[in-house]
């Protein structure tokens, strides 16, 4: 008859197979193209029954064939990256770094169209932060925001139909909200005060680190939650 030590080293790694069966069950169903074909019904529920800005930007990807495929091989670059971690843990730490890493991508252009910025302005403000061409930079910088947005939805819908993370969008909105009001106190720097009204500008070293602080809380919530 088995002693209880060795029934308790029978249990553990019974414990131990059957968790590493779960996992590669779960990978298995997980995999690239199944979070690939997700994401494309999301965009195409999102072109007949977002909001309106959703509406705008997601019919520029899916009703251009070229649009759709760059946004298709970026995103899938995304998904691949994802689906390649073997624990669900870390893909959902990933899956939170890249909606940040999108939130940063679409920035500029998110600024642009709210400030209204035209002429002069805009274009010093492109020019800083590219090097080549002024309309060349435009237009990439308006498919980086039509890509970037179209794959924050759907980050956002992989959470929520295939991880348990119900503060996510919440989180996520935080760090958005942030970010944003660091970046466009960074560009109102770089146009410099367009009238002697313009309000104080805030700390940029200090909003940069809470900024940094907001990314490190929202990844750390992947354990918590």
């Amino acid at each position: 008859m088995p002693s209880s030590t060795n029934l308790a080293e029978i249990s553990d790694t019974f414990t131990r197979l059957l968790r590493l069966d779960v996992d590669e069950r779960r990978k298995a169903e997980l995999n690239e193209r199944k979070l690939m074909e997700a994401s494309t019904r999301y965009l195409e529920r999102l072109q007949q029954h977002g909001s309106g800005s959703e509406r705008t930007v997601v019919r520029r990807i899916l009703d251009n064939p070229r649009d759709y495929q760059d946004w298709e091989r970026e995103h899938g670059r995304l998904i691949h990256r994802i689906t390649a971690l073997r624990r669900p843990g870390l893909q959902l730490r990933a899956l939170a770094s890249t909606a940040c890493s999108l939130v940063h991508r679409r920035a500029l252009f998110d600024y642009l169209c709210v400030r209204g910025l035209r002429g002069a302005l805009r274009h010093r403000l492109v020019m800083h932060f590219h090097g080549g061409g002024y309309v060349h930079s435009m237009a990439r910088e308006h498919g980086n925001y039509l890509r970037s947005s179209s794959s924050l939805y759907c980050v956002e819908h992989i959470v929520n139909s295939f991880y348990s993370w119900e503060t996510f969008q919440l989180a996520l909105q935080q760090y958005v909200d942030l970010y944003s009001k660091y970046f466009h106190s960074y560009c109102n720097t770089v146009i410099g005060p367009q009238s002697p009204d313009d309000a104080p500008r805030p700390d940029l070293a200090q909003l940069k680190r809470q900024v940094i602080d907001r990314r490190r809380e929202l990844l750390e919530r992947v354990q918590a939650d």
